[in-house]
């Protein structure tokens, strides 16, 4: 699979960056690093958590987005969310993960309870998002 050899070349080059510069700013898969090494969230179709322990995938063939713990590149866990997801952003705290749809026009709002790689817990809210319907 090319994304998982693909993984750990993008982390390796995200890890070489220079740690300071003159007013550095640079965008991989999503992710902002400014010259303080702040994180910023930011949409792509793959997403990397703020401490580099999850990334997370949008699987538009099939609906889902996966989790994968970097190091092993081990699939987590997959969440079905709307028709054809196209991006992703993870908020800074780790706490919440959004999911654009374009198929149907949806954001897909996931809770992320335990973040770790053993008993990593997250569920889809159901109770939040935005879809044409709640437009009407």
């Amino acid at each position: 699979m090319i994304l998982t050899r693909l993984i750990p070349a993008i982390m390796a080059l995200f890890r070489a960056l220079p740690a300071s510069g003159v007013a550095r700013s640079l965008s991989i898969l999503g992710i902002l690093v400014s010259q303080s090494n702040a994180l910023i969230a930011y949409s792509a179709p793959i997403a990397i958590s703020t401490d580099d322990r999850l990334i997370w995938a949008v699987n538009p063939h099939d609906n889902t987005v996966s989790v994968i713990r970097p190091d092993t590149n081990e699939i987590l866990a997959e969440y079905r969310v709307g028709e054809h997801p196209c991006a992703v952003a993870i908020t800074p705290d780790k706490r919440w993960v959004y999911v654009a749809n374009a198929g149907d026009n949806s954001v897909t709002v996931i809770q992320i309870l335990r973040g770790a790689w053993s008993g990593f817990s997250a569920f889809v809210d159901a109770s939040v998002g935005l879809t044409d319907q709640s437009l009407a």
